[in-house]
């Protein structure tokens, strides 16, 4: 199943997506930490998608998602078609400088710290 959050950027909080309308263009969201629910258009969130994959505590991994390993501070790109060094698949960057390199167990050996929308600072950029 693809699940989705959504980061509401006028609220400036991360939200659980229930559901979303394709007829009227409204995605439901609620706010996980005070149970508060509401609907927004698409252009006024930030969809973000699960990956299938979780951390090394077991938190599932979203894009956006900030990733402490001991080397280095990992964002976790978009999902979409890239390549690299002959692997196909889902790609982070360390500190988001948007060099690619394939999510390996390396990287789901680390821990979830973040994500680029409510922790940027987390970067250092």
């Amino acid at each position: 199943m693809i699940k989705f959050r959504a980061y509401d950027k006028y609220k400036k909080v991360m939200c659980d997506v229930l559901n979303i309308n394709f007829d009227s263009g409204i995605i439901h969201i609620k706010n996980p930490k005070t149970n508060e629910y509401w609907g927004r258009e698409l252009k006024e969130l930030n969809m973000i998608q699960f990956i299938g994959q979780n951390d090394s505590k077991g938190t599932k991994i979203y894009e956006g998602d900030i990733i402490e390993t001991p080397e280095n501070r990992w964002v976790v790109e978009p999902i979409g078609s890239k390549e690299r060094d002959g692997q196909i698949g889902i790609c982070a960057s360390v500190n988001g400088d948007g060099e690619n390199w394939p999510i390996d167990e390396s990287i789901l050996s680390g821990i979830i710290i973040g994500n680029i929308f409510v922790n940027p600072e987390l970067l250092g950029n």
